[in-house]
């Protein structure tokens, strides 16, 4: 009998409190493509998603391979803004340059939007800040994809693999403009470090040539 009230009650509780992983599922706006979400600041969510294989150099082999470790891509998502990741996206490294996957729905008529990303090493340490501005005429539900490369790298990205990237700025159809709260993004860079945000280097921030 006391078994049975046992088995009752832990059944209970799990209807009650769903588990942790549930909570934290979180579903772009295109099929297929999942996340988890890691935290919620304002109308901000933070996501983190695997990115494709990081690709290296193996221990006494001489060529660029894909390796066993995935990127690491963490994404602030804000559908208030009117504009949001579609797929998760984020920034990859080869040996001589960073090069980023950046998917985006529009849900207002934008005209451009400025993307920025961190990137970090393998063992957490940041290594660059980059931006790129596009220009983008895209009405409500539109989907589109770019993907910018940044060459004139002042670290090499070798050990790089994981990004942080944010919606920093958008310009709607009737030329207002929008820029992002860093708290997201400082929450972000908790999460992804477990170090303190000490604000972003805006005299490092690296732009892109263009997509």
């Amino acid at each position: 009998m006391i078994l049975h009230r046992l088995l009752i009650a832990v059944v209970v509780s799990l209807l009650a409190f769903p588990p942790a992983l549930d909570a934290q599922h979180y579903r772009f706006g295109e099929p297929d493509y999942t996340g988890a979400e890691i935290g919620r600041h304002g109308s901000a969510t933070v996501v983190e998603s695997d990115g494709p294989a990081i690709t290296g150099r193996r221990e006494f082999y001489g060529g660029v391979v894909p390796l066993g470790l995935k990127n690491r891509w963490i994404m602030v998502q804000d559908s208030t803004i009117g504009l949001v990741f579609s797929r998760p996206s984020g920034v990859k490294a080869d040996l001589e340059s960073y090069a980023a996957d950046v998917y985006l729905r529009a849900l207002n008529a934008v005209t451009a939007v400025e993307i920025r990303a961190l990137a970090f090493s393998v063992w957490g340490e940041p290594t660059s800040y980059l931006g790129v501005t596009v220009l983008a005429e895209r009405g409500p539900g539109e989907d589109w994809e770019f993907h910018p490369r940044w060459r004139e790298v002042r670290e090499s990205p070798q050990g790089h693999r994981t990004s942080i990237i944010w919606i920093n700025r958008v310009m709607f159809e009737d030329e207002s403009v929008w820029e992002a709260d860093t708290e997201p993004v400082a929450a972000a860079w908790r999460f992804a470090t477990g170090s303190e945000f000490t604000g972003l280097p805006e005299d490092e921030l690296l732009r892109a040539s263009g997509p």
